[in-house]
């Protein structure tokens, strides 16, 4: 769950690797702050609109004006 005023979540196509996949968006053309929450351990990393290129991320997120982030959460042991 993303807390936040002016973000849309949705999920992602599932790659099978167990990962859970969210793309966000910014919807109102300014800039908007949320929480990220899992349900369970996680290690979240941002990446490309292609799920590639991985880079270190943290439960806080900053959006800006219109802007798209996928983030991959892999579930730690």
């Amino acid at each position: 769950m993303v807390a936040g005023d002016d973000t849309a979540t949705r999920a992602a196509a599932d790659d099978r690797s167990g990962d859970v996949i969210v793309r966000l968006h910014e919807t109102r053309g300014g800039r908007a702050t949320g929480v990220l929450r899992a349900d369970f351990a996680t290690t979240v990393t941002e990446v490309d609109l292609l799920d590639r290129d991985p880079r270190p991320a943290g439960d806080r997120l900053s959006l800006g004006p219109f802007q798209i982030t996928t983030l991959r959460l892999t579930r730690e042991s």
